[in-house]
């Protein structure tokens, strides 16, 4: 699965939320979205933190 078909796969479950629930009011949205930024949604990796992901997985796989 590519990052394309990982953003085509979310987009479809928020319409579909959407069509579910209704969309979400404008502080909601405001909130939804600050919570996103405060976890780094859409952020790259910072290369020590990438180094230590790949240093954790060759120790498991070793």
């Amino acid at each position: 699965m590519t990052a394309e078909d990982d953003v085509r796969s979310a987009v479809a479950a928020a319409r579909e939320y959407a069509d579910r629930f209704g969309e979400p009011d404008a502080d909601e949205l405001a909130r939804i979205r600050a919570d996103l930024v405060a976890a780094g949604v859409g952020v790259p990796e910072p290369p020590a933190d990438a180094a230590a992901r790949a240093a954790a997985l060759a120790r498991l796989l070793a």
